[in-house]
């Protein structure tokens, strides 16, 4: 059976290096904040396996942790619900563990406020806020945020691709199904990684 970790999960190297940074666009910096870059694929290409993140900024503190930060339009929140992006979020939160609140898992509450693309506010985080998701409305977008932290402590962390992951929690049977493609470094130019997501066109579309 196939074998899922956070970073297969995401186009972009978790654990940046120089060659990932030589690849970004480099920010002015201010306060604790010593290095900070800015990427976007050069076609449109998506970041995740969810088809959410277009972006994503690297903050590097003084101590040399730093975080990651994805971001998304409101829009890709209201495509078509694919059983990649369902398999994306459940395996996001199995990997990274119980939130803050105590959940194991997103809910059917969960999937229909990420899903609307409306004016509601969604958030939720991980160990204090090591990670966060939020959806920020329509002017902002979805925003996912993972410290180097959580990413050191679950990056090698392997859990099944199982037909759970592929189901909305509270629902009986499985809305949707997908394949998971491996997500490639394309070093040859940017030295960032480029997606290549094909999933399975799904008939389901996600009311609410």
């Amino acid at each position: 059976m196939d074998k899922l970790t956070l970073q297969t999960l995401f186009g972009f190297p978790l654990v940046p290096d120089e060659q990932t940074y030589a690849g970004m666009i480099e920010l002015p910096v201010q306060g604790h904040i010593k290095k900070s870059f800015y990427y976007t694929p050069q076609y449109g290409d998506y970041l995740d396996l969810g088809n959410l993140f277009t972006e994503v900024k690297i903050n590097v503190f003084d101590d040399d942790s730093y975080i990651l930060i994805f971001r998304g339009d409101a829009k890709n929140c209201t495509s078509e619900l694919t059983g990649n992006r369902i398999l994306f979020y459940n395996a996001l939160h199995k990997i990274l563990g119980e939130d803050s609140q105590g959940a194991k898992q997103f809910s059917l509450e969960d999937f229909t406020k990420l899903q609307s693309g409306s004016e509601w506010v969604y958030a939720k985080d991980w160990n204090g806020y090591e990670a966060s998701l939020d959806y920020l409305g329509i002017d902002n977008g979805i925003e996912l945020s993972l410290r180097s932290s959580i990413i050191n402590r679950c990056l090698n962390t392997e859990i099944d691709w199982t037909q759970e992951l592929c189901i909305i929690s509270n629902d009986e049977q499985p809305i949707a199904r997908s394949e998971t493609n491996k997500l490639s470094h394309n070093s040859s130019n940017s030295g960032c990684l480029s997606v290549i997501i094909i999933a399975i066109v799904l008939s389901v579309f996600f009311a609410i």
